[in-house]
C-alpha cells in the first residue's frame, strides 16, 4: 500500500552507479578510501542538520498530511457506500462491485498522472490540483444516485486519490531532516488508514446524504492552509532556480543553518538522474525488481478487499459489523504507527519478512472461518 518515496530511488541510483564506476575505474584500495570518506561526508551533514529547527518543518508536513486523510476517508466511502445502496435495492452487488474494483487501476492512472505533473509544475501544484479534485469527486458522490453517477464519481476519485500519492511522498523526503524522512512516510501512509477509520466512525453516525461533505473535510482545510506550503527546493533545483532552493531551506531550517552541503547532494542526485534508462536498469536492475515484486505481492494480498467489503463481509457476526470494520482498520493504523519504531531496532529485511509471514497467516485464518465451528468464527476472526 505504499510507494517508496523519490528521494530513496534517486539515492539507490546515486549509489548503484557511484559502485559501477569504481569497480570499473578505481582498484580496490581507492574504492575503500572512498567509500569511508562518503560515510564521513554523511555523517557530516547529519551533525549539521541537529542544529536546523523542526518547527516550520513539522507544519508542512501537517499540510501534506491532511491530504493522506482525505485520501482515505473518501476510499472508506466505498465501505459505506456498498451496504447503502444494495439494502435500499438501487444498485446490485454486482453494480457496486464494479465501482469498487475499477477505484485501484484509477488510482494507479492518478500516480502516473501525478508522476509527470509533479516534474512539470512542481510538488505544491499537483497537491493542490489533488485536493481540488478531492473536492470535485465529494461533489460527485454526493449527487451519485444510479449506477452511471457513482461510476462518474468512482473515475474521478480513483484519479483524485491517486494523485495525491506521489507529490506527497516526494515533497515530504524532499524538505525532511534525514533523520525523519521514514518516520513522514510512515505518518503519511498511516494517515490514510486513519480516514479510512474516521470514515467507517462517521458513517454510523452521519447521514449518508452529509457523508461526502464531512469525508472531504481535511482537503477544505489543506486548501485553505495550502498557501503556507513550501515548494520542494529539489524542484527548484530541476529548473534552474538555485536561488529559490536555498531560500526555502533557510525558511524550513533557520537562518543560521549552513545549507551548501544539502544542497551539493541534491545537484549530484540530479547529474546521476540524468543517466540514460538503458544504463540505469544494466546497473539497477536486481533493486528495481525487488521492489516491484514486493509491491505487487503486497497490493495483491487482500486486505484493501477486505477493508472495502467489510461491513459486507463480517454483517453475520455477533459483533457489529461497524466496530468489527473499525477493529480491522484500527490494526492496520496501529502496525504503521508501530514500524517506525521498530525500524529504529531492526534493520528493514527481517522487519519485512516477518510482517510478510504475520500477514500471511493472519489472511489465511480469516479466509478459513466459514470452515470452523461457529463458536470459533468471532474469535478466529479477531485473531486474523
Amino acid at each position: 500500500m505504499k510507494n517508496p518515496s523519490d528521494d530513496t530511488i534517486v539515492t539507490t541510483q546515486m549509489q548503484i552507479s557511484e559502485n559501477n564506476m569504481e569497480t570499473r575505474t578505481k582498484p580496490v584500495e581507492a574504492k575503500d578510501c572512498r567509500k569511508e570518506s562518503k560515510t564521513i561526508q554523511n555523517n557530516d551533514v547529519l551533525t549539521k542538520q541537529l542544529q536546523a529547527t523542526n518547527t516550520k518543518m513539522f507544519f508542512m508536513a501537517f499540510l501534506i498530511f491532511l491530504s493522506g486523510i482525505t485520501h482515505g476517508t473518501l476510499q472508506g466511502y466505498f465501505i459505506i457506500a456498498i451496504p447503502y445502496f444494495t439494502d435500499r435495492n438501487i444498485l446490485t452487488l454486482e453494480e457496486v462491485s464494479w465501482c469498487a474494483s475499477l477505484l485501484h487501476p484509477l488510482r494507479l492512472i492518478g500516480t502516473l498522472l501525478s508522476s509527470w505533473a509533479q516534474d512539470r509544475i512542481g510538488r505544491k501544484k499537483t497537491i493542490i490540483s489533488s485536493n481540488l479534485a478531492m473536492l470535485a469527486t465529494a461533489i460527485a458522490l454526493y449527487l451519485s444516485n444510479s449506477f452511471p453517477s457513482l461510476l462518474i464519481a468512482t473515475f474521478i476519485c480513483g484519479l483524485a486519490t491517486g494523485m495525491c500519492n506521489s507529490p506527497s511522498y516526494a515533497l515530504l523526503s524532499e524538505i525532511s531532516l534525514i533523520r525523519y524522512r521514514g518516520v513522514f512516510a510512515s505518518t503519511f501512509t498511516m494517515n490514510s488508514n486513519a480516514g479510512w477509520i474516521f470514515a467507517i466512525g462517521v458513517g454510523a453516525l452521519v447521514s449518508f446524504d452529509v457523508l461526502p461533505w464531512v469525508l472531504v473535510l481535511p482537503s477544505i482545510l489543506s486548501l485553505c492552509l495550502v498557501w503556507f506550503l513550501v515548494e520542494s527546493p529539489l524542484w527548484f533545483l530541476t529548473i534552474d532556480k538555485k536561488p529559490e532552493a536555498v531560500e526555502t531551506l533557510i525558511l524550513l531550517r533557520g537562518p543560521g543553518y549552513d545549507y551548501a552541503q544539502e544542497i551539493k547532494e541534491m545537484e549530484d542526485a540530479l547529474n546521476v538522474e540524468q543517466t540514460s534508462l538503458l544504463e540505469m536498469l544494466k546497473s539497477g536492475a536486481r533493486p528495481v525488481f525487488i521492489i516491484f515484486f514486493l509491491m505487487f505481492f503486497q497490493t495483491s494480498s487482500g486486505s484493501d478487499t477486505i477493508s472495502i467489503y467489510s461491513l459486507v463481509i463480517f454483517s453475520d457476526f455477533e459483533i457489529s459489523q461497524h466496530t468489527f470494520s473499525l477493529l480491522f482498520q484500527g490494526m492496520i493504523t496501529l502496525g504503521y504507527l508501530l514500524s517506525p519504531f521498530i525500524m529504529l531496532k531492526m534493520n528493514r529485511k527481517p522487519q519485512l519478512v516477518i510482517s510478510s509471514f504475520m500477514m500471511a497467516i493472519g489472511l489465511t485464518i480469516v479466509g478459513s472461518r466459514t470452515l470452523l465451528p461457529v463458536q470459533f468464527q468471532v474469535v478466529a476472526s479477531l485473531i486474523g
